[in-house]
């Protein structure tokens, strides 16, 4: 099953990239439920993949990406802590471009929740998130919400989105 599941994850279309996925989602979850080291079974196999699929050109990959790590969230904790901070920036990397209409959105979310729950906050993440030159917003992050001014010089990603994402801070 995993290396069925990391062909059709190399694939060059979405869809055969998306079974792969939702394969590799059930396939976890049902391992979870057996214990964390059955999960940690499957992870061994198959985190490289998983992790390269948040990143996804297509939103239905990236979502079944996330829904994966989030259905075996402890084994994550439990054996890829050191990555944990760098899976978390790249999600946040990953709302960019995105809007909450989006496939991936909420799975994208409710992993980065479970990762904050778990300790990667603060400095963690931040030594972790891309450093980004100032740009024009792209159209997905001007639909999410009103102007923010633009940023001067270099800044982290995640400081262009916090604002849009939470017009009270």
């Amino acid at each position: 099953i995993c290396r069925a599941i990391r062909t059709l994850a190399s694939h060059p279309r979405w869809e055969p990239r998306l079974g792969g996925m939702l394969v590799c989602k059930y396939t976890a979850a049902a391992a979870a439920v057996e214990g964390p080291s059955r999960a940690h079974a499957v992870l061994r196999e198959l985190f490289a993949v998983v992790r390269g699929s948040l990143v996804d050109a297509d939103d239905d990959v990236r979502s079944a990406a996330a829904s994966t790590l989030q259905s075996c969230a402890l084994a994550v904790f439990q054996h890829y802590d050191d990555q944990t901070a760098t899976i978390c920036a790249k999600l946040w990397d990953s709302l960019r471009d995105t809007d909450d209409l989006c496939a991936s959105t909420a799975a994208v979310l409710a992993l980065i929740s479970s990762l904050h729950d778990h300790g990667v906050t603060g400095d963690r993440l931040m030594a972790h998130l891309a450093v980004a030159p100032a740009e024009p917003l792209t159209e997905a992050e001007t639909r999410l919400g009103p102007p923010v001014p633009a940023p001067q010089g270099d800044v982290p990603v995640l400081a262009r989105i916090v604002p849009r994402l939470f017009l009270f801070v």
